[in-house]
């Protein structure tokens, strides 16, 4: 059970994608002039809202791809193999980061169109935002690359199967009555 807990752990929270978002959204405390006008901040969410949408589509599709390729035999090989509980669960976290990323960045749309055009942005809202909106992103591109490799994988589940198969009707003689 702790192993079990200290590998998905590993996996979600020790991977690049979060190190990177993380990385990035720090290199925006080393601008010298972080004032953001409400102008400017509504054209960067505007931006990143239609990312996150296309994001989604994306994500969708990768997950397309994985409920249509699998048949019982297929899911059970990937379960022995611990795969299968590791890509439903990049799939859930990477769900669950696009959503997020998506509502706060309409709440802070909203938010900065209601501002004054005189004030300025300038607390970690940004940082903070930037690493949601990165991690969403290179979370997205890891369940895309793991619903590549499922598909890679069933490819490879379908050849053993046929050689199986053929070997199979080789080694058993047939009589006709």
């Amino acid at each position: 059970m702790v192993n079990e807990r200290r590998r998905k752990f590993r996996s979600t929270f020790l991977t690049w994608d979060i190190w990177l978002a993380f990385g990035l959204s720090l290199l925006c405390l080393l601008i010298p002039n972080r004032l953001i006008t409400p102008d400017f901040a509504q054209e960067i969410l505007k931006t990143t809202n239609s990312i996150l949408s296309v994001l989604f589509s994306v994500y969708f599709a990768a997950l397309a791809i994985l409920a249509s390729s699998g048949d019982n035999e297929f899911v059970m090989f990937l379960q022995s193999e611990g795969y299968y509980k590791d890509i439903l669960g990049n799939f859930k976290i990477t769900l669950y980061l696009l959503f997020i990323a998506l509502v706060i960045s309409i709440m802070l749309l909203v938010w900065v169109s209601l501002l004054p055009e005189s004030s300025t942005i300038i607390n970690f809202l940004p940082e903070i935002y930037a690493f949601i909106f990165l991690y969403s992103v290179f979370a997205t591109i890891n369940s895309s690359s793991d619903a590549i490799i499922y598909a890679q994988l069933r490819g490879k589940f379908l050849i053993k199967i046929k050689s199986f198969n053929q070997d199979n009707k080789k080694g058993i003689k047939t009589t006709k009555e």
